[in-house]
């Protein structure tokens, strides 16, 4: 394991353990400042309304929900189901609908099914209708075990894309990455290297006292094969409501599959139910900007007039001759 993995997996394991009454922030956050880079880049694409030069000459900088990122897993989560299987299967289910658990055997004719209609979820009706054959019912027990499986796999899996859904649409995000000569990067972020990169300094004084929230809520990506898995965290602390919603859905926004890892990214994370739509955000200034090996001659010229407005450094990328690399080299 690299110094890298093993520096977040503490991080991890501080500001998110398994057992809630084991979390320090205070030791998660001194160890988060220590690691901070001293600059993170974020790409930017030259949109056709103008919006990310406005936000460059305004100084701010853009957040929207998970919900429209490019990973369609971000801010995802799972629930084990090995729990409610177990209850199914050793039959314990059945205490949950004492219609069905008084019964010795589980005959019914089809009006008595339908008087039963309304002590039961109507996802379970339709699984114990598919026995039906001429207006009876008779199942064995196995029979409606297998419904009460059925029935609860299909609305386990609707409820999960529910809370999927629903902290998407609550989380918002706004993207940085270590690098900045990522050819990937310059091509998925940056309209096929024809946009820019901004540099920030996370570690200048002024900058971590521009608004202390900033630096609060900036977070690592954890890249990893698995999703997730917030049952364990359920089991472990007796029960959901003992765990914040906050740090649920923070910590689904820091876990990414490991098919990202070259990103290498940081983000900033903000929960708000209220909010409907992505928004823009008041930040420091940038360190420098970056111009793709590609930008147009009208967009180069109108990055250099906001670096020299404001006093950014503007720098060219170039394509190395004699390897896959991507330099930069100063041009104001």
């Amino acid at each position: 394991m690299c110094e890298d993995e093993k520096w977040k997996d503490k991080y991890f394991e501080l500001l998110f353990p398994k057992n809630i009454n084991e979390i320090n922030t205070e030791l998660a956050r001194e160890l988060k400042l220590k690691k901070i880079p001293k600059s993170l880049y974020k790409y930017r694409n030259l949109d056709d309304k103008g919006y990310s030069l406005k936000s460059l000459r305004e100084g701010t900088i853009r957040f929207n929900p998970a919900s429209i990122m490019n990973d369609p897993y971000d801010s995802a989560l799972t629930l084990s189901q090995d729990k409610s299987r177990n209850k199914i299967t050793n039959g314990d289910i059945l205490n949950d609908y004492p219609i069905l658990s008084t019964k010795k055997n589980w005959v019914f004719t089809r009006s008595q099914l339908d008087e039963m209609k309304s002590m039961i979820p109507e996802g379970l009706y339709n699984e114990l209708m598919k026995y039906e054959r001429d207006n009876i019912i008779n199942l064995e027990r196995d029979d409606l075990l297998d419904a009460f499986l059925s029935f609860y796999k299909k609305g386990f899996n609707e409820q999960l894309y529910k809370l999927i859904e629903f902290i998407q649409k609550q989380t918002f995000i706004t993207c940085f990455t270590e690098r900045n000569d990522s050819i990937l990067m310059w091509s998925h972020y940056a309209n096929n290297h024809t946009g820019f990169c901004l540099e920030y300094d996370f570690k200048k004084p002024d900058n971590i006292t521009f608004n202390p929230l900033i630096i609060e809520y900036l977070y690592p990506i954890r890249y990893t094969k698995e999703l997730f898995d917030l049952s364990s965290y359920i089991v472990e602390n007796e029960g959901y409501q003992r765990i914040s919603r906050e740090s649920v859905m923070s910590y689904a926004a820091m876990i990414k599959s490991d098919e990202w890892k070259y990103e290498e990214e940081w983000r900033i994370i903000e929960l708000d139910p209220d909010r409907k739509e992505g928004y823009n955000l008041d930040f420091f200034e940038p360190r420098a900007i970056y111009l793709g090996t590609k930008i147009e001659t009208i967009d180069r010229i109108e990055l250099m007039k906001i670096g020299d407005e404001r006093q950014i450094p503007i720098y060219q990328m170039k394509m190395k001759n004699n390897e896959f690399k991507l330099i930069s080299e100063r041009i104001l």
